[in-house]
This record gives C-alpha cells, structure tokens and sequence, in this order.
C-alpha cells in the first residue's frame, strides 16, 4: 500500500464572548492512501477550545477530530504499461535485424531506458538495454539465438523488460539448434593385415554429459574395435585403435566395414580394405624392370594383387638378368626393406652390362 499526507493549515477561529466560549482549528493532516486500485483519503484535525467562561474554573481542551473524507471509492490512474513482442523462433546462425520491439501504452513525458534480460542468458543475444524516446512509444532492437557449438535442441528463452515505477513485461521465443545429433567416423581406407591404425568418431558439437558410442566391426575375427569409446562432455570426438589380424595366408585384400551407434544419435558406417601382408613378389619405382639405370630407385615387397606391403621387414637380393637368363649381381646385391614403401637408393651395375637392362629383387624364399 503506497501512502502519501500532506499539511492543510487553517485559519479558523469561533468566538462566544458572552459566554467565554472560544474555538480554534489549528489545522488537518491529509492522509492519501491507495489500496486494490481505488485512492482513499482520511483528514485528522485540531481544535483548541477554551471553556473558561463556562464555569468558575478555567478548563481548556485539546479536541483531536476525524474528518474522513467520502473519497472511497474513486479509482486511482492507471499506471503505464509496456508491451514486449518478440519472433517466435530464432534459428541460430541466422542474423535478423530490428526483429523485436518494445512498446507502450501511451508516451511517456521524457526519454524512457528499459533494461532487458534473457533466461536461459546464453542462448540469446540482446542489448542490456533499450530506450524509448520522449514523446515516443515504441523502440525496435534486434534479439539473434546464439550460434553456440552446443547441442542442446531447441530452447524456450524468455526475455524480461523492466524499468523503474512501470509493470515489468515478459515474452518467449524458441532457439532453433542448427546441431544435429549426427556420428561421424573417420577412418583410413587401408588398413595392413598384422598392424593397427587409429579412427575417430566425431560429433558436430559438444554435450554437457559424455556419450558412448557403441562400435562393431563386420567381421571380429578379422577386423578388432573396442565395444564403446566415449566422448567426454565438453568435447566432439574420440579415437579407438582398429586392429587387423594375420591370417598367414596369401589371399589378397579383403573388404570390411566398421559401424558407430549412440542413443538418439544417428549412426555412421565407413568401408575400409585389409590388405595382405604377404609377399608374392618385388617391385621397383619405376614402370618397368627392364631399365637403364640413371639416379635412384625404390624397391617395395607386393602382395598377390600387387599392392605394396607397407611396414614389411625382409631383407632381398638384387641383380640383373642378362640376355642369356643368367643372373649377376649389383651394388648392393643386398638390401633390408622397411617403411612404408620398402628400400630407396643408388644401384649401381657390374661393368659391360649392355643396357637397358631387367632388374631382379628375390628373398631366401624364393619370391
């Protein structure tokens, strides 16, 4: 209840000199009060009055009165208000301009500064204030969703308008979240048979809690992943090692593939190729073996499709095969292959050897 009072001075006196009678006002306290809309006035008054006359004795009073006043009832005016208006979506990576506005039911006398707020207050981007120009009763600004790396969905904001001696306004929107909830894996297209690789299961935003991500290979027997990886809260990715078994058989590259799954996640799936890591032969950089040997040349152990062999250890013996199909050696007639790509080097070739001429690479066994 909001009260105000204010002093009313009187000047009022009454006189009975006959018979010794004198009445003053002294004066009346207004008393104003607003109570369920509606103003209501009460007077408190005075009165000084000197009784002498009146008998032997000398008597004096103090009169306090009440003067209420008929004024209940009479409605008090009514406050400004405001008017917030805001879209009703706002898709984050979007940029609006002048898309909301703030209004009032009549102009206000002088300039009028509103501060705004926003609840949640990062998924929006607002002004902290706006003002209204005198004699004006709206101001547009602009509200944006905050393009945030979150996956969070779509998010109910409400945003709260206040000003000093005026009703505070609210309104809501929704942020529409341009994350999906999407796996992604990332993997080579090769692995060698015998050797493991890393892969990474991605996500295209972070979470406030971990996920784990189931993953399954085609064929365990062949192909070995974790059962889960998780990614950690605050993070968009995991790695696990994909690991490929050695069959000791020289059967060529088979095709696997690898699968990622996650509650209310769509999943993803990648094909990836193991290859044999057993030699069927050795083959040199260039197109073909019969060369005239000019600089240096690589030397790689190749499977029965004529893959390298990345990784393979072994040493070979070198030497061109003369016309007759006889063999001689060159320098270095041994050489240790390792790597990804086997041995690189200078050959050189025994002198008299009519050129171009047919290389040869063969280990202990034979290939």
């Amino acid at each position: 209840m909001n009260s105000n009072a204010n002093r009313i001075c009187f000047d009022v006196a009454f006189s009975d000199d006959e018979h010794g009678v004198h009445i003053y006002f002294l004066g009346a306290q207004k008393l104003v009060s607003h109570l369920a809309g509606k103003e209501h006035v009460l007077v408190i008054g005075l009165i000084f009055a000197d009784l002498s006359g009146m008998s032997r004795g000398s008597v004096t009073l103090l009169i306090v009165v009440l003067f209420v006043l008929t004024g209940f009832g009479i409605p008090r005016a009514a406050a400004a208000s405001m008017t917030l208006t805001l879209p009703s979506q706002l898709p984050e990576g979007a940029f609006p301009t002048n898309n909301a506005a703030l209004s009032l039911d009549a102009a206000s006398g002088g300039s009028l500064t509103v501060s705004l707020a926003a609840d949640p207050a990062d998924e929006v981007i607002i002004p902290s204030s706006v003002t209204i120009p005198a004699g004006q009763t709206q101001v547009v600004f602009t509200i944006r969703a905050a393009n945030d790396n979150k996956i969070d969905g779509n998010v109910q904001v409400t945003v709260t308008a206040s000003a000093p001696g005026i009703a505070t306004a609210t309104a809501q929107t929704t942020t529409i979240d341009n994350k999906t909830k999407t796996l992604s894996l990332i993997l080579l297209s090769t692995i060698q048979e015998g050797s493991s690789i890393i892969g990474t299961v991605s996500i295209p935003g972070t979470l406030t809690t971990p996920l784990t991500v189931n993953l399954v290979s085609a064929d365990s027997s062949q192909l070995t992943v974790p059962a889960t990886v998780t990614i950690v809260a605050g993070s968009t990715s995991a790695n696990f090692s994909i690991i490929a078994s050695d069959n000791n058989l020289r059967d060529g590259s088979r095709k696997m593939s690898i699968s990622a799954n996650a509650d209310t996640f769509s999943g993803d799936s990648r094909p990836i190729t193991i290859r044999d890591n057993d030699v069927a032969s050795y083959g040199f950089s260039v197109t073909t073996d019969i060369v005239n040997v000019d600089g240096s040349i690589t030397v790689s152990a190749l499977d029965i499709e004529g893959n390298v062999i990345s990784g393979f250890s072994g040493d070979v013996n070198l030497g061109v095969v003369l016309p007759d199909g006889t063999v001689q050696a060159v320098t270095p007639a041994t050489v240790t292959l390792g790597g990804p790509t086997g041995w690189t080097g200078i050959v050189t070739l025994p002198n008299g050897v009519p050129l171009p001429v047919q290389l040869q690479a063969i280990d202990s066994n034979g290939y």
